[in-house]
């Protein structure tokens, strides 16, 4: 059975975790076209644009694995939103594996891991490396297999990460693309149905535990698509009052 969570929420605290989407990356250029301009008489001024569904802050459909599954349309919004808790890895070494113990780790100096919420991994790679460089991939840490299957095992129904999180993502820059079960949490999460919020950045600025709002937009048949993910506080409702929200199972 469901219980309802009242949450008492300011919009004025939302923290914007979504990188700036730069024409000029290095790795993931893309197209935009102004094609009605103002100053050439037309009533309003239109771009139209083109890039990877994949990059930037995104969320990655089922069927960006597994033929068949669920296109990024299909996908509850409810995957994308709901009452977050942030584990801290923000000790994480470069170019270390976070597996299962470092998880429990992380979990015992955080608020219960509830099954049903999402999870947000925070390691501060973004204030570590520049996600301009080719560094920022080379020398993250990464989540091995044990790490994803002791994710998958809390049920969660999203899981985000600010970094690269799986080890064959840097070979792939270096044009060397590996097997699809390496990419342990795309083969354990994303196969299981718990969606994926890559790239998120500022998880320092968050409490342990948050309302997170990602939902990305609806392309209708995509593997992935663009998200802007917001964060907001959790505080205790004034006198009983507040937005109400249900808790998954």
């Amino acid at each position: 059975m469901n219980d309802a969570v009242r949450l008492s929420i300011d919009p004025a605290a939302a923290v914007d975790l979504s990188f700036p989407i730069d024409p000029h990356h290095f790795r993931w250029r893309h197209e935009r076209e102004l094609v009605d301009r103002l100053r050439d008489g037309a009533p309003f001024e239109t771009s139209r644009f083109a890039m990877s569904a994949h990059a930037f802050t995104h969320a990655d459909a089922p069927s960006h694995v597994a033929a068949g599954a669920h296109a990024l349309h299909e996908v509850p919004v409810s995957t994308w939103v709901g009452t977050a808790s942030v584990l801290d890895l923000s000790d994480i070494a470069p170019g270390a594996p976070i597996g299962a113990d470092q998880l429990a780790r992380a979990a015992r100096r955080a608020p219960e891991l509830v099954p049903g919420d999402i999870v947000l991994l925070r390691t501060d790679w973004d204030r570590r490396r520049d996600i301009a460089t080719p560094d920022y991939w080379h020398d993250a840490p990464w989540v091995d297999r044990s790490g994803a299957e002791w994710l998958a095992g809390g049920g969660p129904r999203a899981v985000g990460f600010d970094f690269p999180q799986d080890e064959p993502i840097r070979r792939t820059l270096a044009g060397e693309p590996g097997t699809p079960p390496e990419f342990v949490t795309h083969d354990v999460l994303l196969r299981s149905g718990i969606g994926l919020i890559e790239y998120l950045h500022g998880l320092d600025r968050l409490p342990a535990r948050v309302l997170l709002v990602a939902a990305p937009i609806a392309l209708v048949g995509s593997d992935g698509g663009p998200t802007r993910a917001l964060a907001f506080p959790l505080t205790a409702p004034p006198h009983g009052h507040g937005t109400t929200t249900e808790r998954q199972p």
